[in-house]
């Protein structure tokens, strides 16, 4: 049995909704010194961060593909978490080095 867990904090750069019935939301966060980007995928969100908020997300690693426009096969790896594992932090509460974590 495997253990898959990712938790991250960062500043939200951008939201997008996307998904039939508008209940899967796309994070995209600035974590670190702004060189590392990494895509949170929220389904049936509860809270709804905007561009700039600081956001803690607690989920697991997700693996797709799809078929670029050139017929290459794409590869994403996205961090996959349930309404309960965002929590939007007060403004400046994370650091801009991101959160560390200790055993």
């Amino acid at each position: 049995m495997g253990f898959n867990r990712a938790q991250i904090g960062g500043e939200v750069k951008e939201v997008k909704r996307f998904g039939g019935d508008g209940k899967k939301e796309k994070l995209e966060l600035r974590v670190d010194d702004g060189k590392l980007n990494h895509t949170v995928v929220v389904w049936e969100p509860t809270q709804y961060p905007k561009v700039g908020d600081s956001i803690v997300a607690d989920g697991r690693i997700g693996y797709r593909s799809f078929d670029g426009r050139d017929g290459s096969k794409k590869w994403v790896t996205e961090i996959v978490l349930d309404a309960d594992g965002l929590q939007i932090a007060a403004a400046k509460a994370i650091p801009a080095g991101g959160l560390s974590f200790e055993d």
